[in-house]
């Protein structure tokens, strides 16, 4: 029986851009239900590997700023909605 939640890291194919060698990096997450063929894969950006000319390295962190951004639209919906149902009931307490 395999996992139910796996997390995986994956690198991208090198870029040259200038004098920099810039390798991405992702972040897989797998939801897969024993029993079924099919499941849930969300991928996200997770970092850049920086390599210059003299061998330098530096490993710069990506903000993923949609995944903010929807998380910020669900907690609003979340919000609007729990105030809708508290404010229908005590309009029917009334």
């Amino acid at each position: 029986m395999g996992k139910l939640i796996t997390r995986e890291f994956h690198n991208g194919a090198p870029i040259q851009a200038g004098s920099f060698t810039l390798v991405p990096f992702s972040q897989v997450v797998r939801l897969q239900i024993p029993g079924f063929t099919r499941g849930l894969i969300w991928n996200r950006p997770s970092s850049i590997l920086v390599r210059s000319t003299d061998g330098q390295e530096y490993l710069a962190p990506v903000k993923d700023v949609t995944r903010r951004v929807q998380i910020a639209l669900f907690c609003g919906a979340f919000l609007t909605s729990l105030f809708y149902f508290l404010a229908m009931r005590l309009s029917q307490r009334a």
